[in-house]
């Protein structure tokens, strides 16, 4: 079964066709977020994400690239960071 990386605002989550396989969540801290966020927004590659290098998932983000092979596009997998204890005071 194919695995999937995706990075959302609360943390790094490995995908497959069932839903969420695994994920590195984000510490629940506004300025770690942002620091993090702010990587991202900048090209760069966050710990969090070459964390899931074993598993060799694809992706449809161009600056993971390097890491992983790229694929049209990631399933449509509903990721709720409320739900991981991110609330939007964060």
């Amino acid at each position: 079964m194919a695995k999937y990386l995706k990075t959302e605002w609360c943390g790094v989550f490995l995908l497959d066709d069932n839903g969420v396989a695994d994920m590195k969540l984000f510490p629940k801290d506004a300025g770690e977020i942002a620091r993090r966020l702010l990587v991202v927004e900048k090209g760069g590659i966050l710990e969090e994400e070459k964390a899931f290098m074993e598993q060799k998932p694809l992706t449809d983000d161009r600056r993971l690239g390097a890491l992983y092979p790229m694929c049209e596009k990631v399933p449509e997998i509903e990721i709720n960071c409320e739900e991981h204890g991110y609330g939007k005071e964060l």
